[in-house]
């Protein structure tokens, strides 16, 4: 539970850091893709 809060708060940083440049960044959709298989698996 505590590492999924972990990745979902990165992710946030992530797309905080780069929507000042861009909407989505191909990070941000994979940082995303592994937040829901995360959540999925457990």
């Amino acid at each position: 539970m505590p590492q999924n809060n972990l990745v979902f708060v990165i992710v946030l940083l992530e797309i905080t850091l780069f929507s000042e440049h861009t909407m989505i960044t191909p990070l941000t959709l994979l940082s995303m893709m592994m937040l829901s298989s995360t959540v999925l698996l457990d």
